[in-house]
């Protein structure tokens, strides 16, 4: 009998693999959730394709993350409207100009992630930038589409 390989059909895992060809390091969160799924959280974020299958086959329907900072080269800005956000990106913009064009998502609470590419040689950490405003760094995650 043969068995046929349906993880070509998951479109988690897929989102997930091709976030590893970006060089971004993913890892599983709980279904309808953005607790990690796994013991060690982003600690174990990999891009290593075959370990990602075999954490989505694990876990078919576990939401995608990324984990931020130096192992993925990238940081995220996260927008809370709900906690003053929106105002507090206002204020910013006002002060130091419009954020540079950059992907963008829409967030499962309403707000905003802002993704941008780590420069060389820089720690961003996971910080509060304003009220309403995460900066999403080395030690941190953010979900992500799909």
């Amino acid at each position: 009998m043969v068995t046929l390989d349906r993880s070509a059909e998951n479109p988690l895992l897929l989102a997930a693999l091709q976030c590893a060809k970006r060089g971004w390091h993913v890892l599983p969160c709980l279904t309808k959730g953005k607790a990690p799924a796994n013991k060690h959280g982003f600690k174990e974020a990999t891009a290593v394709p075959g370990d990602i299958i075999r954490l989505w086959k694990r876990e078919p329907l576990s939401n995608l993350a990324i984990a931020t900072g130096i192992v993925s080269g990238l940081f995220v800005l996260d927008v809370d409207p709900r906690s003053g956000g929106d105002r507090s990106l206002a204020e910013l913009e006002q002060q130091h100009g419009e954020l540079p064009a950059t992907v963008t998502v829409e967030t499962g609470g309403g707000g905003r992630h802002y993704y941008f590419a780590l420069p060389d040689g820089v720690d961003l950490r996971c910080s509060v930038a304003a009220p309403g405003i995460d900066l999403k760094g080395s030690g941190g995650y953010v979900v992500a589409p799909p």
